[in-house]
């Protein structure tokens, strides 16, 4: 998969703004391109680009990262500045590799901000389970608002979980963002698809 597409209101400018994932570009670690929509015959202004190098982005971008293989838009505490959440099923951890990662970024009027930048795999606080080589955890990763109560929660899919059994991860949004704490998981064993390379995680939708 090369990369991915998604579109909501980053600034809170009432225009929807498009956001495109290239996982493989320009160093091979991937990187995410932001572009606000202007009301005008423009339509878009140029693009804001974010990679792992990019200031206080987690980590550092690495060949086959695949940072922007899937992107999400959702606001996850109701400010009216949508968060992009950025996958990259290539990350490593540790000397495991492709056990995957979700990177979120928050909104703000002027764009997309780092500095409140937050990076979740199998290994964080709170998240059940374990990284694992070619889990692909962020193969896809998504925004919607999963309890109802406004604000989006994150649908992370690790594709490779358990030898291509695959699994889902629900991550509440609050106040203050998404957080791991009442994090929900779903494998193919709990939905009764067990040893099926069902490849939970490889869609998700929206």
């Amino acid at each position: 998969m090369r990369g991915s597409l998604a579109a909501g209101d980053v600034n809170g400018d009432g225009r929807a703004d498009l956001v495109a994932g290239d996982a493989y570009g320009p160093d091979g670690g991937g990187e995410v391109r932001i572009f606000h929509g202007t009301g005008s015959e423009a339509m878009f202004t140029a693009a804001q680009v974010i990679n792992q190098d990019s200031p206080d982005i987690p980590d550092a971008s690495e060949s086959g990262d695949q940072f922007g293989a899937s992107v999400g838009v959702g606001d996850t505490d109701r400010d009216g500045h949508a968060e992009v959440v950025v996958g990259a099923p290539g990350e490593n951890v540790g000397t495991e590799s492709d056990t995957g990662a979700v990177t979120v970024l928050y909104g703000t009027t002027t764009g997309v901000t780092a500095e409140r930048a937050q990076m979740f795999g199998q290994d964080s606080t709170g998240m059940p389970g374990t990284s694992e080589m070619n889990d692909r955890f962020g193969q896809k990763a998504s925004l919607a608002d999963v309890t109802g109560d406004g604000m989006a929660d994150l649908l992370a899919g690790a594709s490779g979980e358990n030898a291509d059994d695959g699994a889902v991860w629900v991550l509440r949004g609050g106040a203050d963002g998404l957080t791991a704490d009442g994090v929900l998981a779903f494998n193919a064993g709990t939905l009764g698809v067990g040893n099926r390379r069902a490849e939970l995680g490889g869609v998700l939708l929206p």
